[in-house]
Formats: C-alpha cells, structure tokens, sequence
C-alpha cells in the first residue's frame, strides 16, 4: 500500500480542501446526521474563513492522509511559533478495514517530525 500525505498551505487552495473536508464528512454519520461540515453551511463558511485568514499569514495547514491516491482522512490545523492546534479531523468511512485513528496519526506525525527535523 502506498501512503501519501498532502498538505494544503495557500491561501487560495483552502475553499477547496474544505469542500474536500466536507465530502468527506457528508458522506459519514456526520452527514446523516446533519452536523457535517459543507462549504455551503455556517460551520463549512466558518472553517473556510479561519483557515483563509491563517493562511495570509502563513500559519494554517490542511493535511490529507491517502492510501494508494485514496482520501482516507483530513486533519486541519493552524499554527503559532510554539504550538500546533488540530482543529478538526475527518475521515473516509466506507475505508473502514484500516484502524483509522492508530494509521492516521501515526503518518500525520511521522510527517509534521519529518519536516521539523
């Protein structure tokens, strides 16, 4: 299996990630349930506008987890000098048969440890 992590940093790409994000979430129980995040939503306008305005300064990250060019999980995040904070995260359900929460974390920070180093 290959795995990739993507990682969203301008700021015209974000409207995008997040419509991504809220596929995602939309086709999960997020989704049935009516909480997911959408880009035509106040969550979704309200994700787009954080992540937008971190991005002028150079300090928001949308990370997207693939296993063989399959999106399996988002994690967005904005930053300050000393610190990360993961604001959100979402994954691909119907790519189940992966313990989500053990892969998914374990290549996020393998990479945020890679490009720090």
């Amino acid at each position: 299996m290959a795995i990739r992590i993507g990682q969203v940093t301008k700021l015209e790409e974000m409207k995008v990630a997040i419509t991504r994000f809220g596929i995602m979430e939309m086709m999960g129980w997020k989704g049935t349930g009516g909480t997911a995040v959408h880009s035509d939503n106040v969550q979704g306008h309200f994700y787009i506008d954080v992540m937008r305005n971190f991005a002028k300064r150079g300090k928001a990250s949308i990370y997207e987890l693939y296993f063989n060019d399959i999106l399996v999980a988002m994690q967005l995040c904005i930053a300050s000098p000393n610190m990360l904070i993961l604001l959100k995260t979402t994954y691909n359900e119907s790519q189940s048969s992966f313990p989500r929460s053990v892969c998914y974390f374990t290549c996020f920070w393998r990479s945020i440890l890679q490009q720090n180093a």
